[in-house]
């Protein structure tokens, strides 16, 4: 999101854009569908500049240099006026909040407490004890400006992988959703919505318990993973360990079914595909040796197709493999 955007986007939100703005911010969202979820950001961060605003204390400029000036020089300066006076619209004092969009901090009721939204991109955060944090893009981090002696707790919204500095004697808990994740030293990714969360432990050991039953616990090693939804807790082997590709923009394979390589592009992408009935069970079964590096869909799509003799269509949202 260029600076333009951002200010149109703040002028919109006041009422002061003109229609060949507007004209320009639809354009800007008509170009990808991801600008939708950057908008949305902004306005998270509007809504936070304008509780700003409205504590803003009101200042008359001719009232107050007419009491000033009665005292400097009572004679002599009660004419005088300010030569300047600087008037900043609500549209301006929000845009440079909203300037900021890469990365948003913001007080929560307890003054003591951060929230970190990373918005536009991936995150890293160092956390009061040394713990190092990768939020990704569109998640949210709460923690404390300093830690309780007794515990080390953060709230998690979204997905985000911790480097957990040890300390047996304060442990580090997460609240995700679901589920409430306790360790006291280790590596891990952690991803949460409002239906399920999800647990896996890239070293160490971890703890995760049911959010709403405390006594229903797994405790997770390096290679495992846990899912909590609505069921018990579902815990098992790291099916794929390209789980980690938000963080990494990597993607390996090795002998690896056609069928699992494009499933787990949709997953760790986010990406609707859909294998045509035109495929044979020979085509979808094809062992595949092959890595990806920071590259875009279509461009994993192609690669693979050219190894299965097969070809790709893009219809609305949705990627289609099909047979030569």
């Amino acid at each position: 999101m260029n600076e333009q955007i951002q200010i149109i986007i703040a002028k919109q939100l006041s009422n002061e854009a003109s229609a060949a703005e507007l004209q320009l911010l639809q354009n800007w969202l008509a170009e990808n569908p991801d600008h939708s979820k950057e908008l949305d950001s902004v306005k998270t961060a509007w809504q936070a500049a304008g509780q700003v605003i409205e504590k803003l204390p009101v200042c008359d400029a001719s009232a107050a240099w007419a009491k000033i000036s009665s005292r400097i020089c009572p004679d002599k300066l009660q004419d005088k006026k300010p030569t300047r006076v600087i008037s900043l619209t609500k549209w301006a004092v929000g845009a440079a909040a909203v300037l900021l969009i890469g990365f948003f901090v913001f007080r929560l009721a307890s003054p003591a407490d951060v929230k970190v939204l990373a918005s536009t991109q991936n995150q890293m955060i160092v956390l009061p004890d040394g713990t190092h944090v990768t939020l990704k893009k569109g998640s949210t981090l709460t923690y404390p400006k300093e830690f309780a002696a007794s515990e080390r707790h953060v709230a998690l919204s979204g997905e985000a992988f911790f480097e957990v500095t040890h300390n047996e004697h304060q442990p580090f808990t997460i609240g995700a959703k679901k589920a409430d994740v306790r360790v006291l030293g280790t590596k891990f990714n952690v991803c949460c919505n409002d239906q399920r969360t999800e647990v896996t432990v890239a070293s160490g050991r971890v703890q995760v318990t049911n959010h709403d039953n405390s006594e229903e616990k797994v405790v997770l090693t390096k290679g495992e993973h846990a899912i909590v939804a609505a069921g018990p807790i579902a815990k098992d082997a790291v099916a794929d360990d390209n789980y980690l590709y938000w963080k990494t923009g990597n993607l390996e394979f090795r002998q690896t079914p056609f069928d699992e390589v494009v499933a787990s592009i949709a997953k760790v992408t986010d990406t609707q595909i859909r294998l045509d009935a035109s495929l044979s069970a020979t085509q979808k079964s094809q062992a595949i040796n092959i890595s990806f590096h920071e590259q875009s869909v279509e461009e994993m799509l192609t690669e693979i197709c050219l190894i299965t003799q097969c070809k790709w269509a893009k219809q609305n949202n949705m990627y289609i493999i099909t047979a030569k």
